[in-house]
């Protein structure tokens, strides 16, 4: 176990925490704006189906953009491989293509 010190910035409070791991977290505000045409959340996260599937036929959505429960770096590949699988599925599909 570490210690590590934070400081509140709003209130100035200073703290000694011990931990052995720290996610640093600075707010989050979607920035949307070349998509705000799409169905979103509450925020204005992207809402998707779970193959990253927007309203829009052909169109996916992946990342921290995407509404969902967790922001990390690995949830974000993931959305990211399978929207690039299902677009691929969904390519083919429209050339009348078979997909392994």
């Amino acid at each position: 176990v570490n210690s590590i010190v934070i400081k509140n910035v709003e209130s100035g409070v200073v703290s000694k925490v011990d931990s052995d791991a720290v996610f640093i977290f600075i707010g989050m505000k979607p920035c949307n704006n070349l998509v705000e045409f799409l169905e979103q959340d509450e925020v204005g996260y992207i809402i998707t189906n779970e193959k990253m599937e927007t309203k829009i036929p052909g169109m996916y959505i992946a990342g921290d953009i995407r509404s969902k429960p967790f922001r990390q770096i690995i949830t974000a590949c993931a959305d990211g491989s399978i929207a690039a699988t299902c677009a691929r599925e969904y390519i083919a599909e429209q050339k009348n293509e078979e997909y392994c």
